[in-house]
């Protein structure tokens, strides 16, 4: 069920309509499910999308694993405000020998990272799982350690510093991380390092609703040209693209602009860097 819970599921507004269409189909056949289905809704969503402190709203509600409530702006007048969260601690030798799990009821869990669903693992899945995980861990060291020059779209300070450029462009989120796209186009200022051999890497999402296509250009070069197809699961994934060295020799900055294909427009951005390029590049 990973592609159906994970990413940007449980949308307030479809919730609320089922609700008003729930209370006209109990008006017709006043049936016990309507009834259990308009309890579930509003506990579990409608009370869980307000923030009891603030009595702010979030647009999505997602019920996946390692997840946040993302609030909006717009308000409530004291719907749902519950200065008394308890929580209930339950011991679970399933999980972890040496830690305590909190159970709280869904509604009240706000301003922290939690998970409705867990994974089950035998012994091998869990294994390979262990090993996915380091191998991810060594994978980032590394990129880190190669990483020239790294910027986070959708972070307006860390985009000033780059001169961030655009057209038609705007702020994304996805699984609590922020990120940019365009139906047009937007661009960075970057500092390299053209001693050694560059290569672009990129962070996408893998969640779209339709499939996006675009260019990538470096100094109004055609670097190469990316799709991402439409897709429902949300996972976090970079692409690397190698860097002509003719494209900065001589340079200390470089423009990399991302550019919307006519009728498309760019996938959401949520990681840009130049890193030092050494061995095969692999999309990944």
């Amino acid at each position: 069920m990973s592609h159906i819970v994970d990413g940007r599921t449980s949308e307030t507004c479809n919730v609320y309509n089922m609700l008003k269409l729930t209370r006209r189909l109990f008006a017709l056949q006043p049936d016990v499910k309507y009834a259990e289905f308009e309890e579930r809704a509003l506990f579990n969503h409608i009370l869980g999308s307000i923030d009891p402190d603030e009595g702010s709203m979030c647009y999505m509600v997602p019920v996946g694993r390692g997840v946040r409530r993302e609030a909006g702006t717009f308000k409530t007048q004291g719907v749902g405000r519950d200065a008394s969260a308890a929580l209930t601690r339950r011991s679970s030798p399933a999980l972890t020998a040496s830690r305590d799990v909190e159970l709280v009821p869904f509604y009240r869990l706000h301003r922290r990272t939690y998970a409705a669903y867990w994974d089950f693992l035998t012994p091998s899945e869990y294994d390979k799982r262990v090993a996915d995980l380091a191998a991810e861990r060594e994978r980032q060291r590394k990129l880190e350690e190669a990483t020239v020059t790294l910027v986070t779209p959708g972070d307006q300070d860390a985009e000033k510093r780059v001169n961030q450029q655009g057209e038609d462009t705007s702020i994304v989120r996805a699984d609590g991380r922020p990120g940019r796209r365009a139906a047009k186009w937007f661009s960075y200022d970057l500092p390299i390092d053209p001693a050694r051999p560059l290569a672009l890497v990129v962070t996408y999402n893998s969640d779209t609703r339709r499939t996006r296509a675009f260019e990538i250009l470096l100094d109004g070069q055609r670097v190469d040209e990316q799709t991402i197809p439409e897709s429902s699961v949300s996972r976090f994934f970079d692409v690397e693209y190698r860097i002509q060295d003719e494209l900065v020799r001589g340079k200390q900055k470089v423009t990399v602009r991302f550019q919307a294909n006519t009728g498309n427009e760019t996938a959401p951005v949520f990681g840009v860097r130049i890193i030092h390029a050494s061995g095969t590049l692999q999309r990944k």
